[in-house]
Parts: C-alpha cells; sequence; structure tokens
C-alpha cells in the first residue's frame, strides 16, 4: 500500500502528506513535456505551491525513474526584502533530499562519499585524513568513487578499509 492509514480512515495516509489535512491542495497546475533525450519535464504553476506534499507524493509514487528533481522559485509583485527565493528537492533510492536549486544538477553532490577508516581496539573507530593520519570522522579526508580508484591505502596497526558515508553527511 502506497499511503497506508495513518488514523481510521483509509485516506488518512495519503492526506497525511499535505501540511493541512482538512485542506489538501498541491496548490498547482502541472504540465508534462516529453525531452528529445527522453526525460519528461514537468512544469507547474501556482499561487500556493505546496513543495512538502509534492515531494511526498513523488517519493511514494515513483520507484523507477529515479533520481527526480524538482526546483521551484518564487517572487513578490510588491518590492520587499526577501520576496524572491526558491528551493529544491531531489528523490533518489534513499529519500528526499532538500537542497538550493544550483545543487539540483550538481552529480558530484549527490554521489557517494567515502572515508578510510581502521579499528583501535581503546578508541574505536578512526578515520584517515592526509595531514594528521588517524583520527575523527570530522577531519577526515573524504574521497569519490572515482578517487578512491587511484589512491592507496594507508599502512596501519589494523588494515585500514574503504567505508561510505549516510548519504545525509555533508562531505
Amino acid at each position: 500500500m502506497i499511503f497506508p492509514p495513518t488514523g481510521e480512515e483509509v485516506i488518512s495516509g495519503f492526506l497525511a502528506i499535505f501540511p493541512d489535512c482538512d485542506f489538501p491542495t498541491f496548490g498547482t497546475d502541472f504540465a508534462f513535456e516529453e525531452q528529445n533525450d527522453g526525460m519528461i519535464r514537468v512544469f507547474a504553476t501556482a499561487d500556493q505551491f505546496q513543495p512538502d506534499a509534492v515531494a511526498a507524493l513523488l517519493h511514494r509514487t515513483i520507484t523507477q525513474s529515479l533520481p527526480v528533481a524538482a526546483t521551484w522559485s518564487y517572487d513578490s509583485d510588491r518590492h520587499q526584502p526577501d520576496a524572491f527565493g526558491g528551493g529544491g528537492f531531489m528523490i533518489d533510492a534513499t529519500g528526499i533530499h532538500w537542497i538550493e536549486t544550483s545543487k539540483v544538477h550538481d552529480t558530484l553532490h549527490f554521489a557517494p562519499k567515502l572515508v578510510i577508516a581502521m579499528r583501535d581496539p581503546e578508541e574505536g573507530l578512526l578515520f584517515w585524513n592526509s595531514k594528521d593520519g588517524f583520527g575523527t570522522l570530522d577531519i577526515a579526508d573524504v574521497f569519490t568513487e572515482s578517487q578512491v580508484l587511484s589512491a592507496d591505502l594507508p599502512i596501519a596497526d589494523d588494515q585500514p578499509e574503504w567505508l561510505a558515508l549516510p548519504a545525509c553527511l555533508p562531505a
């Protein structure tokens, strides 16, 4: 079931994706356009766009065409501070990632990130950085998959190994 009930009503799981479940709206009109490369672009126009609801709907219903990227912008007909802006999200197999619009086509931003780790009997996991050797994760060198191919593992008491960072951690 795509939207399992969260309450007594069968539709309660679907209504839960909206900021106001008593007024379920995506606040937009959608238009679809197929591109020459087979990609489908979805355009939306709105007075009150609901990005959280749209992201939740896409996340639960699209399973084969991942990743999906969406951006939006807003403006005002009045000149006032912060009257212009926008945002975006990327949906991949791991979930919804809220992003700046400038990062929507940045494949390195979403690429797997790896660190070199080793186990120390007293300190637990330690992570490599080229300046200080093994230490805490916050100072570890972070590698892309292509950098891993040309990097050598350092020599240590325990055999160091590559460890993938969770997608939610910044590089």
